[in-house]
C-alpha cells in the first residue's frame, strides 16, 4: 500500500509519504487423501490447497520421511493419465478442472518399505504463482501396509488340540485377493478334495475376498493338506510373504465330548408322550464317560399344596436360569454353592467364576443319584440321545463329567477338574392357561394328551418370590376365576428386576390318583403376543376412553352455532 504525495488529512495536514507491504499467506493444505492409516507401497496422495501452488515449489519443498532412511525422499508429480484416474475415482475431477493448481497429485519418489512409518512433509516455501510462500511446515503421518500374508484358523478344544471336525476351517488374508484366484484353493485328504465356499454377500466371481472357508463336517482324526494355486498373489500383484508355509498340513481330532440337554435352563416333558417307556428327559452325549452319573433334585412331596412348594420351584427356576450364564459373581457362588470354589487364575476371575465349574446340587438335601443307561462295552459313548427317566413333578437335573472338564476347562485348575451341565424340567400332563383382565383374571387347566378340561385342580397365583396373591379351584370346564389381581403384575426382585410377572400353578390328581403339577408365568407369551394378531390391548389400570362428536347436521357454514 503506497500513499500519494499530495494526500492530505481533513485538516489539510500532509501525510508522510511511504509504502506498507503485507500478504495473505502462502498456500496451505485444507484436505489430504488418504487421511491416514495404512497405505500402499506406491501410494498416490491428493492435497487440496486453499489456493494455487506452482509445480516447481511443490517438488522442491514437499517430501517424504521414511522410517529407516536417513535422508528425505523427494516427491514426484503424477502423470496426466495417473492424475486424471485418481481425481475421477475420488470425484474431484470437476473441481480440479476449474482450479488445477489447487489440487496436488503426487507420490513418494521410491517404493515404500512394508510396515514402515512415513510422513508426507508439506514444507515451508511452497509458493503461489505470484510468489507468496507458505511459512508453516505440516506433517501427515501414515504407515505402510504389511507384506501380503495368509493365516489359517480353526476351532479347537484347547490350544494343543487338533481342529474340531464339526467347525469350519478358514484361511484369511491381510489384503484382498481376486475371488477367481481364491476359489482355486483346495483342502485335500487322500481322495477327498474340498473346495472353498463363499457367502452370498461376497459378491460375484469378479470381486475380491479377504479369506476362504471350508464347511464341516470333516472326517475325524484325519490329516489334511491346504494347497494354494500357483503364483498366488493379492489384488495388487504382491506375492505371498509366507508362501513357503504352503502346502500347509492341518489335522482334525476326534469329535469333542458333549453333554447337552435338549432344553436349558428349563423344559417341559409330557408324561404320556412315550407311553411304553414313561416320561424321559432327553440328553445328548458324545465321547463322555460310559459310567456317567446324574444327580436330580427330587420333586416336591405328593400332596404338598402349601405356598412353600411354589416358592421352592420359583427359587430353583430362577437359580438355574442365573447359572445358565457363562460366569456368575463369586459372592453369589460362595453363598449358594456347597463346595469349595475354584481359585481365580487371573484378575478377570477375582470377582466372577465359571458356572460350569460349579455344582448346584452337591450337598443339597433330597438329592438322589440316577444311573444313565450304559453303552455296549466300556468305550466312550458315541453320539447318542439318552432318556433320563423322571417322575411327575418339577426336577433340577445335573450331570458331572470329568471328561468334559479335562477337555473344556483350563488345565491350570488341576488334573481333577469336573464340568457340570444342568437344566430344570417339569414332567406333567397338565397345561395352565392364564388370562389377565382389568376387572378379573382366570386360569384354565387342560390335559396335554387329550386337551380335555381338568375339574377340581387347585390353582395358585404367586409373585416371583412365591408369595400367594390369589387362589381358586377349577370347575367342570377347567376354569378357576381369580379375584384381586392387579392388571400390572408385580416386579421381580434381584437380577430379575427387569421382569414383571405372575407365577400360576395348578395341581390335580389323575384317574389313577397320581398328583400332577403344572405352572406358567404371565409373561410366557412369546409368539402369541396380541400385537402379532393386530389386537388392540391396554395394560393400564383405568380403561381407555374414546370421544365422539355427534352434530345436528353434517354440512356447516363459517360462523354458525352447532348443537
Amino acid at each position: 500500500v503506497q500513499a500519494r504525495t499530495a494526500f492530505r488529512s481533513a485538516q489539510g495536514a500532509a501525510l508522510p509519504s511511504g509504502s506498507w507491504r503485507f500478504n495473505t499467506g502462502g498456500p496451505f493444505v485444507q484436505e489430504i487423501r488418504p487421511r491416514g492409516g495404512r497405505i500402499d507401497e506406491e501410494q498416490f496422495f491428493v492435497l487440496r490447497l486453499n489456493g494455487p501452488a506452482t509445480a516447481q515449489s511443490v517438488q522442491r519443498f514437499v517430501g517424504c520421511s521414511v522410517e529407516g532412511l536417513g535422508e528425505r525422499v523427494p516427491v514426484r508429480l503424477l502423470s496426466p493419465a495417473e492424475r486424471e484416474a485418481l481425481l475421477k475415482a475420488l470425484h474431484l475431477d470437476k473441481d480440479a478442472a476449474k482450479e488445477p493448481l489447487r489440487y496436488l497429485t503426487l507420490a513418494c519418489n521410491r517404493r515404500l518399505p512394508p510396515d514402515a512409518r512415513i510422513e508426507l512433509i508439506y514444507g515451508r516455501g511452497v509458493a503461489t504463482p505470484s510468489g507468496v510462500p507458505n511459512a508453516i511446515e505440516k506433517r501427515f503421518a501414515f504407515r505402510v501396509r504389511e507384506p501380503f500374508a495368509a493365516s489359517f484358523t480353526c476351532e479347537r478344544e484347547n490350544a494343543q488340540s487338533a481342529c474340531l471336525p464339526i467347525r469350519p476351517m478358514a484361511l484369511s488374508f491381510n489384503a484382498p485377493v481376486a475371488r477367481k484366484l481364491a476359489a482355486q484353493i483346495r483342502l485335500k485328504a487322500g481322495k477327498l478334495v474340498l473346495e472353498p465356499q463363499f457367502e452370498p454377500r461376497e459378491g460375484d466371481a469378479d470381486g475380491v475376498v479377504n479369506g476362504v472357508s471350508f464347511k464341516p463336517l470333516f472326517p475325524e482324526r484325519t490329516q489334511f493338506t491346504l494347497e494354494l494355486p500357483r503364483d498366488f498373489k493379492d489384488a495388487s500383484g504382491r506375492a505371498l510373504r509366507n508362501a513357503d508355509s504352503f502346502p500347509l498340513q492341518v489335522a482334525t481330532g476326534p469329535m469333542p465330548p458333549l453333554a447337552k440337554f435338549a432344553a436349558a435352563p428349563f423344559g417341559i416333558v409330557e408324561r404320556f408322550a412315550e407311553p411304553d417307556s414313561g416320561p424321559l428327559l432327553p440328553v445328548t452325549l458324545r465321547n463322555v464317560e460310559a459310567a456317567l452319573r446324574t444327580q436330580a433334585l427330587a420333586p416336591a412331596r405328593v400332596g404338598e399344596l402349601s405356598p412353600r412348594s411354589d416358592a421352592e420351584i420359583l427359587h430353583w427356576l430362577l437359580k438355574v436360569a442365573r447359572y445358565e450364564e457363562f460366569t456368575v459373581p463369586r459372592e453369589d457362588a460362595r453363598r449358594e454353592v456347597r463346595h469349595p470354589l475354584p481359585p481365580p487364575l487371573d484378575d478377570r476371575d477375582k470377582h466372577r467364576v465359571q458356572s460350569r465349574m460349579l455344582s448346584l446340587l452337591a450337598g443339597q438335601p433330597g438329592v438322589r443319584n440316577l444311573d444313565l443307561p450304559r453303552p455296549a462295552g466300556n468305550d466312550p459313548r458315541p453320539f447318542e440321545v439318552v432318556g433320563i427317566p423322571l417322575t411327575p413333578g418339577f426336577h433340577v437335573v445335573e450331570i458331572a463329567s470329568p471328561v468334559l472338564g479335562q477337555s473344556l476347562l483350563d488345565a491350570r485348575h488341576g488334573a481333577q477338574r469336573t464340568m457340570y451341565v444342568r437344566t430344570s424340567a417339569l414332567v406333567t400332563n397338565l397345561a395352565v392357561h392364564f388370562k389377565l383382565g382389568r376387572e378379573n383374571a382366570l386360569a384354565w387347566v387342560t390335559t396335554l394328551d387329550k386337551g380335555q378340561p381338568v375339574a377340581g385342580a387347585a390353582v395358585r397365583v404367586s409373585d416371583c418370590s412365591g408369595k400367594e396373591l390369589a387362589a381358586g379351584v377349577t370347575d367342570a370346564q377347567g376354569i378357576a376365576p381369580l379375584q384381586g389381581l392387579s392388571v400390572r403384575p408385580p416386579r421381580c426382585a434381584g437380577e430379575e428386576s427387569h421382569r414383571s410377572a405372575y407365577f400360576v400353578s395348578a395341581r390335580a390328581k389323575d384317574a389313577k390318583g397320581v398328583e400332577d403339577l403344572a405352572f406358567t408365568f404371565s409373561d410366557w407369551h412369546r409368539g402369541i403376543e396380541p400385537w402379532r394378531f393386530n389386537v388392540m390391548t391396554s395394560s393400564e389400570p383405568q380403561p381407555d376412553r374414546r370421544y365422539h362428536a355427534i352434530l345436528d347436521r353434517p354440512l356447516l357454514r363459517a360462523g354458525e352455532t352447532v348443537s
